[in-house]
């Protein structure tokens, strides 16, 4: 069979050729390991580190920076989060993770500003604030997203302030999520 596909490689009979059981059953060894290799690939793709962690609310004092507890794993397949530590994300896979953060604050009579942030081993990575609310049943939803390069052993974490009147105010709606987009290698 001399002839074969330019990108794969899969053997295929020229027109006129004598075709045999034999190179149907090449042909189809030829595919199957193709396919083979590409659900691998797939496979790893779809498997890379993530973690996806909420809570419904918590308690916010008035000009306090606070770090924010989780208490319901949407999900985590590297063991990122633990109950035991419920205010961070310890890294397990090192690499390039998207990290996004989300949440409102609420309970309040004026509200000045409110700022969302990203932590990494404690130093605040990037953050988000928006300004002047009043009355607050419900405030001001605030998301955000980041690239983080992160070892073994880094934290992730989310914390917010508020400033304004009344409260305590209270952090509703907050999530962390990490998602990993690439080895350390790829960027170094």
């Amino acid at each position: 069979m001399p002839g074969a596909t330019p990108v794969f490689g899969i053997p295929y009979p020229f027109v006129g050729e004598v075709v045999d059981p034999s190179i149907w059953q090449d042909f189809a060894e030829t595919i199957d390991g193709l396919v083979n290799g590409m659900e691998t690939t797939v496979a790893g793709l779809l498997d890379r580190p993530a973690a996806w962690v909420t809570t419904n609310s918590q308690a916010m004092v008035i000009n306090t920076e606070t770090t924010v507890s989780f208490s319901s794993i949407r999900y985590d397949n590297d063991g990122m989060f633990s109950l035991g530590t419920p205010t961070q994300f310890t890294v397990v896979t090192p690499g390039v993770y998207l990290v996004h953060i989300d949440g409102a604050i609420s309970d309040f009579a004026t509200l000045t500003s409110w700022r969302i942030g990203v932590f990494q081993n404690g130093v605040r990575k990037f953050a988000e604030r928006k300004n002047e609310a009043t009355s607050g049943g419900f405030g001001m939803q605030t998301s955000l997203s980041g690239l983080i390069a992160c070892q073994v052993g880094d934290t992730i974490q989310h914390r917010g302030i508020w400033t304004g009147t009344g409260g305590p105010g209270t952090a509703v709606g907050c999530s962390l999520q990490a998602f990993r987009i690439c080895p350390l290698t790829v960027i170094s």
